[in-house]
């Protein structure tokens, strides 16, 4: 898959018109599984192999059958949420799990962002979920931004100060074991599927325009392909060659599916 387009980003996307922008920095990326089995593999894998801090969610345990769990990993400057399995979704062969959503702050808050939406035109599901229950989220079901195997909602947090507080202690206990065995700083991009430049004029529309504290989101570069999809992360390490070499040792193409690619680069 060759690159498509160009490197777009909240801090850097460039105005289509004067607007009230919808979102200001990407907080999560969902990984979904497709089994519990999946999940635990996962989780291990973050939590102990590359010993990245875990923020909420716990292993699966039998007394959650039919029930689908989640876990927040704090991958430098972002949320990975492996979560699933969920009811009717299937997986090509050969594919465990996939990367497949993107959660975006709102500017303001979710109330201003579906405005902000309806007035960009682009469609997006009835607002759900409360701020005292934890969150409140606007999901967008707008082609060729979404599609089955990508979804991109909005999240505002109830306590954004307890989130604040959580996501300093990751920060910190990652520093503090220097990005774990794989020597990981950041996610510095995630790389979208697109298939033309309307597609990318959209997302310019939904990104746009830039915002001052979205710059240590991760950039989103565009490559050619199929609507609607993440084909894979961008981990910005210490050193590519020790992080080659211990992703190799540990067997994580064994670990890792198709539908969850790593990068690396310095």
């Amino acid at each position: 898959m060759r690159e498509f387009f160009a490197l777009l980003c909240l801090a850097a996307a460039a105005p289509i018109c004067a607007q009230t922008p919808i979102v200001s920095s990407l907080h999560t990326v969902s990984v979904h599984i497709d089994s519990p089995e999946t999940y635990n593999a996962l989780y291990r894998f973050f939590e102990k192999d590359l010993q990245w801090p875990v923020i909420y969610g716990k292993p699966w345990t039998p007394d959650r059958q039919g029930r689908r769990s989640y876990a927040g990993i704090w991958a430098g400057n972002v949320v990975l949420e492996i979560c699933g399995p969920y009811a009717g979704e299937t997986f090509p062969d050969g594919v465990r799990a996939r990367l497949h959503g993107l959660t975006f702050r709102p500017h303001q808050t979710t109330g201003q962002s579906t405005s902000d939406l309806d007035r960009a035109r682009i469609p997006h599901k009835p607002p759900f979920g409360n701020l005292e229950g934890g969150a409140r989220f606007v999901v967008l079901d707008a082609p060729p931004l979404t599609s089955p195997a990508l979804a991109v909602s909005i999240m505002q947090v109830g306590d954004r100060n307890r989130e604040k507080t959580e996501h300093a202690a990751a920060r910190t206990a990652l520093a503090a074991n220097h990005g774990g065995p794989l020597g990981l700083k950041s996610v510095k991009e995630i790389q979208v599927a697109c298939p033309n430049a309307p597609s990318l004029a959209r997302w310019r529309q939904f990104l746009a325009p830039s915002q001052p504290d979205a710059g240590a989101s991760p950039h989103l570069r565009f490559v050619e392909g199929p609507q609607g999809a993440l084909t894979a992360l961008v981990l910005q390490v210490e050193s590519v060659p020790r992080a080659t070499s211990f992703l190799r040792q540990i067997g994580s193409d064994k670990i890792l599916t198709p539908g969850v690619k790593l990068l690396l680069t310095e």
